[in-house]
């Protein structure tokens, strides 16, 4: 397999998912739009479920990466308990500003939310990576704040984690570039002032 064709599938594969979502896109579409036979696309990937295993694939790994460039943990509490209790706050809270960021604004990451935004309760696994990606990042930010002895541990996650949940919402409701900077602005302030809750609080 050729990366450039991969690649090219892949590309292709999440566009169509965006716009159409994953159920309704087919492989003879996706093939249409590479430019190859049906044939020659099923010679890459086995089947659709393959191609979006792929695309779960790369999300995953760019979010790790982005972990890591935060110095947060990518690795679960139990298996990397002394990563979470080396997080800090002032860390998460860029973090959380520059997923949305990226989550909004980069190609792959707008186009891959916006699938699973269509998806979520149409496929099982697309459910599951809508939960993973939209619900699991509270469990997420629990388990950071339970590492930083914060009391109501789950709360505060809770509460942190849903003004980015809603930021979401509201900025793919805005109509505008200027309703869309409004959101990016007040979730800057809610992180920021639930940073500050959180930093006297310990």
């Amino acid at each position: 397999m050729t990366q450039s064709t991969r690649e090219a599938i892949l590309e292709a594969a999440i566009g169509l998912f965006a716009q159409h979502g994953y159920e309704a896109a087919s492989m003879q579409a996706i093939a249409q739009a590479v430019g190859v036979t049906k044939a020659a696309l099923y010679k890459h990937f086995a089947s659709k479920a393959a191609i979006l295993e792929a695309l779960a694939d790369r999300m995953a790994a760019i979010d790790a990466e982005r972990a890591v460039a935060f110095d947060l943990p990518v690795q679960s509490k139990k298996d990397s308990p002394r990563a979470y209790r080396r997080a800090s706050l002032e860390n998460l809270a860029r973090f959380a500003v520059a997923q949305f960021e990226f989550w909004t604004a980069d190609s792959f990451a707008s186009r891959f939310r916006r699938m699973l935004v269509l998806e979520q309760w149409r496929s099982g696994r697309t459910q599951e990576l809508w939960r993973q990606h939209f619900l699991g990042p509270a469990d997420y930010v629990a388990d950071i704040f339970e590492s930083l002895d914060i009391s109501s541990a789950q709360s505060a996650a809770t509460a942190y984690w849903g003004g980015m949940f809603l930021a979401f919402s509201l900025y793919d409701a805005a109509q505008n570039e200027a309703e869309r900077q409004s959101v990016r602005l007040r979730l800057e302030e809610h992180i920021d002032a639930m940073t500050r809750r959180l930093t006297k609080g310990k």
